[in-house]
Parts: C-alpha cells; sequence; structure tokens
C-alpha cells in the first residue's frame, strides 16, 4: 500500500481539472478559496481555507483557484492501483519476453544455419535437394 501527500497552489488566478483513477483523493484548503463543479452537476460548490473534501474513484471536476491558493492532497492506493509502477513493470516484462524470445529464436536456428545438421545420400536426387512435403 502507498500513500501520497503533496502541497501544490499557484499565487494567481487559475483554473484546471482535478481527475481521480483508481482511488479516491482527499484535498484540504491550506489558504485561499476554491471553486468546484463536480462531473454531472450544473451547481457549483466554494471551498474556503481550512475546508476538506473526497473525490471519489473515477471521477473529475473542473475548479477554479483565486489567487495564493494552496492545497494539501492526500491520497492512499494499492500498489496496483499506481499506474506508473504497472507501467513500469510491464515495459520490464515485455523486455524480458522480448530477451528470451530472441535466445530462443537463436538456439533454434544456429544449427541449421552453421550446418550441423548432416546430409544423407538419400537427401540428393539428380543434383537437387528434395524438399518434403
Amino acid at each position: 500500500m502507498t500513500e501520497e501527500v503533496s502541497i501544490w497552489g499557484w499565487p494567481l488566478q487559475t483554473a484546471g481539472m482535478l481527475t481521480t483513477e483508481y482511488s479516491s483523493r482527499s484535498f484540504s484548503v491550506i489558504s485561499g478559496r476554491v471553486t468546484e463543479w463536480s462531473t454531472w452537476e450544473t451547481k457549483y460548490s466554494v471551498r474556503e481555507a481550512n475546508s476538506s473534501w473526497i473525490q471519489g474513484r473515477w471521477s473529475s471536476s473542473v475548479v477554479q483557484f483565486d489567487p495564493n491558493t494552496w492545497i494539501l492532497e492526500y491520497k492512499k492506493s494499492f500498489l496496483s492501483d499506481n499506474s506508473r509502477m504497472v507501467f513500469a513493470l510491464v515495459e520490464f516484462l515485455k523486455f524480458r519476453v522480448i530477451i528470451e524470445f530472441e535466445k530462443m529464436k537463436q538456439q533454434f536456428w544456429l544449427p541449421f544455419v552453421f550446418g550441423r545438421r548432416r546430409r544423407s545420400s538419400s537427401d540428393f536426387t539428380e543434383g537437387r535437394i528434395l524438399i518434403p512435403t
């Protein structure tokens, strides 16, 4: 299980989008004011300093920060919920599989390429090689 705490903000008025993926996120306004428009709702919420809210899994909201607004964000998730870790693991496994396939390909074709296979006189008929069918 991983926990992540971050503090972020901006000295100027700004707007953007807050999104969540596999796990919910908790936000606390340290200073300033946040206006939030949640997904699927036409109304908005105003969050003042010292207020908190939780944004559920797989949701998003549009936010506007007043000047000098700072936010504390808390997120707790399982290791499998961390998309960066999952992506890195998939890339590593893909790399290992490719290397193993390359080794198998070399081991399979090397005897044929370098002629370790002995040919008998029955392989040739009138100067040509018979192709098995």
